[in-house]
C-alpha cells in the first residue's frame, strides 16, 4: 500500500481497528495563534527579582511577576527558580512570561514606559556605536 493510500485511509476512511481522524481545524482564536507563535519563539531563563527581570540590560516588570519574586526552585530550595521569558526580536519593549502554575503567557512591558520600541538589531547597533565612541558597555543600558 502506498503512503498516499495509507494517508487517505487514516484521515478520511479509517479501518475497523482505527477510525479516521479527519482533517484538523485551523487555529481560529487569536489567543491560540499567539500561544502557538510563543511556543516556538526563543526563550531566556531568568529568576524574578524585586525589580522584575533583566534581559540585555533592559528591565521588565509587571504585577504578574510579584508572586514569583525570589521563588525557590522546587527541586533545589536553596536555589532561586528559573522562569522562561520569550521575546520577539523585532520588539524589545516587552517580553512574554510563562507562568507554570497557570500554564499561560503574560506580556511584561519594560519598567521604563518611555523605552522606544526597537529590535534586537537596533540595540546591537547602538551598543556598537557607543563602543566606537569610547563609551564602556557598563554605561549602555535602557536609558
Amino acid at each position: 500500500m502506498s503512503p498516499l493510500e495509507r494517508y487517505r485511509i487514516g484521515i478520511f476512511e479509517g479501518t475497523e481497528k482505527h477510525p479516521a481522524v479527519g482533517v484538523q481545524s485551523r487555529i481560529q482564536d487569536p489567543k491560540d495563534r499567539t500561544r502557538l507563535q510563543l511556543d516556538f519563539t526563543p526563550f531566556e531563563e531568568r529568576t524574578v527579582q524585586r525589580y522584575g527581570v533583566e534581559i540585555e540590560k533592559i528591565f521588565y516588570y509587571h504585577d504578574v511577576l510579584r508572586r514569583w519574586i525570589n521563588a525557590p526552585d522546587p527541586d533545589s530550595p536553596k536555589l532561586k527558580r528559573l522562569f522562561r521569558f520569550r521575546r520577539f526580536y523585532a520588539h524589545l519593549n516587552s517580553v512574554w512570561f510563562y507562568d507554570p502554575d497557570l500554564d499561560d503567557y503574560f506580556e511584561i512591558p519594560t519598567r521604563d514606559s518611555t523605552f522606544p520600541d526597537m529590535s534586537i538589531w537596533d540595540l546591537k547597533q547602538i551598543r556598537c556605536e557607543a563602543r566606537a565612541a569610547g563609551i564602556p558597555d557598563s554605561q549602555v543600558d535602557e536609558e
